[in-house]
């Protein structure tokens, strides 16, 4: 079955441009303050790396840091990217960025899930 590209409407195109943009605006930060005040309550608590502590806090310490960190830099890569297509008009290697970017949204969001599961459960 061929898919149909969805982003062959200029209104549609703008709309999903200003989506990523306001996207990109509010997560970025959020996930940049998240990761500080996560390494200053460790440091606060004096737990390091190397200092042992519960397995639930190190999955936090690295699989968080390391999931906020990938978030930050792979969806701005493919924010910039699926906005440069759409805006050179090329429909067909946009809606397969589009495609790709919601792939990327819900693998980080499954992450995003096993973190939490793992923490509130305190494994």
């Amino acid at each position: 079955m061929r898919s149909i590209p969805l982003l062959n409407s200029t209104l549609v195109g703008s709309l999903v441009q200003k989506i990523i943009k306001t996207f990109n605006l509010l997560t970025h930060p959020s996930s940049f303050i998240i990761l500080v005040t996560g390494i200053l309550m460790l440091v606060k608590q004096g737990i390091t790396k190397d200092g042992g502590g519960p397995f639930w806090m190190s999955y936090m310490q690295q699989v968080g840091a390391m999931t906020i960190l990938l978030f930050i830099i792979i969806f701005s890569i493919l924010g910039k990217r699926l906005v440069k297509r759409i805006a050179a008009a090329n429909y067909q290697a946009a809606d397969f960025s589009l495609k790709t970017y919601v792939t990327g949204l819900f693998i980080t969001m499954v992450v995003i899930l096993s973190v939490v599961f793992v923490v509130a459960n305190k494994y």
